[in-house]
């Protein structure tokens, strides 16, 4: 047991037990981080260098903040992904300092050999907010290499580097926003090839028809309302290839004209009911489409889009609950 995991049975409250919840979080926020908020080039590597890239994203966002529960999850996501670059550039780990905000916060300890007094991610991140420079996190991490290299150039430390506690559950490869993207794209292009080759005849009107164009939503819509009187007739054939293509062609076009992505999140068994990976949650089990946060990003499943409208609403204002694109591919509120 190491210094995150070991407040797991500690009080709740206590330094030791908000330090492991902490930790323990940051998973989700750095899937979060990677999959929902910044920009599909985003290159997460929890290296310098991507600091200014995503202090551009954190003020891009909060131009229009969403407000609420949002905002606080992007301001931890941010702080936790700048935490663990911080911690790449002058060791040490994670703590929980009791003084810090009005309960207490997350810091990062450099490696003590340097004498360096705690760092406060979160308040980084205000910082940067309120500032909107631009160049907050790149600046705080210079001013902690300078300390590194100041050391390093004594000879009596020659070939030393600073020493880290690894945070578990954070490395790229496993993140659920990277693995999952991985098999969604490949059955992504399996429902492509069905579309291209069988689908569109058999829907009728061909690739010609189903073209991913404004019009094909009526024809959907239309291909509804002639098959299914309700919505528990839809139910009965909605797992039928037929039908599972049409969700997936309704899913691609917000993919393709909303700028949206499939997403996935595949059931924890030991995920504790009402969170993200909980077998009781919403959006765990099968395949949906979001547009990411920025802008209060819309998700849906597109059965249930194709279930909207036989609850009476127009397919095309099914849609447009995801927002349009904004020049430049993103989208704006």
């Amino acid at each position: 047991m190491n210094v995150y995991t070991e407040g797991k049975n500690a009080v709740p409250g206590s330094p030791a037990y908000e330090l492991y919840a902490w930790v323990e979080s940051l998973h989700e926020l750095m899937d979060l981080l990677y999959g929902a908020f910044v920009e599909e080039r985003w290159s997460h590597t929890y290296r310098s260098p991507s600091l200014k890239r995503l202090e551009k994203e954190l003020l891009w966002y909060f131009e229009c903040p969403h407000g609420g529960d949002l905002d606080t999850i992007l301001s931890k996501s941010v702080a936790g992904y700048l935490g663990e670059t911080l911690l790449n550039e002058v060791g040490g780990r994670w703590d929980w300092d009791e003084s810090a905000g009005s309960s207490g916060l997350p810091v990062i300890r450099p490696d003590p050999v340097l004498g360096s007094d705690p760092v406060i991610p979160l308040t980084i991140v205000e910082q940067a907010v309120t500032e909107k420079s631009g160049m907050v996190f790149t600046e705080t991490a210079r001013s902690l290499r300078s300390v590194v290299r100041a050391r390093q150039r004594n000879k009596v430390n020659a070939g030393w580097q600073p020493e880290r506690i690894p945070t578990p559950w954070v490395a790229l490869e496993n993140l659920e926003a990277v693995t999952y993207a991985r098999q969604l794209s490949n059955w992504g292009n399996r429902c492509y090839s069905i579309y291209y080759y069988t689908w569109t005849d058999e829907a009728g009107g061909g690739i010609e028809h189903w073209n991913f164009q404004p019009e094909s939503l009526d024809t959907m819509e239309a291909l509804l309302r002639e098959n299914f009187q309700t919505v528990e007739d839809y139910n009965r054939v909605a797992d039928e290839p037929f039908w599972v293509q049409a969700a997936w062609y309704v899913g691609e076009y917000v993919v393709r004209r909303k700028c949206a992505q499939w997403q996935y999140l595949q059931v924890d068994p030991d995920a504790a009911s009402g969170t993200r990976y909980a077998a009781d949650s919403y959006w765990t089990g099968s395949a949906f489409v979001r547009q990411r946060y920025r802008y209060d990003g819309h998700a849906e499943h597109p059965h249930e889009m194709l279930r909207a409208v036989l609850s009476g609403t127009c397919l095309r204002e099914v849609v447009d609950r995801f927002n349009d694109p904004r020049n430049g591919g993103d989208y704006g509120p």
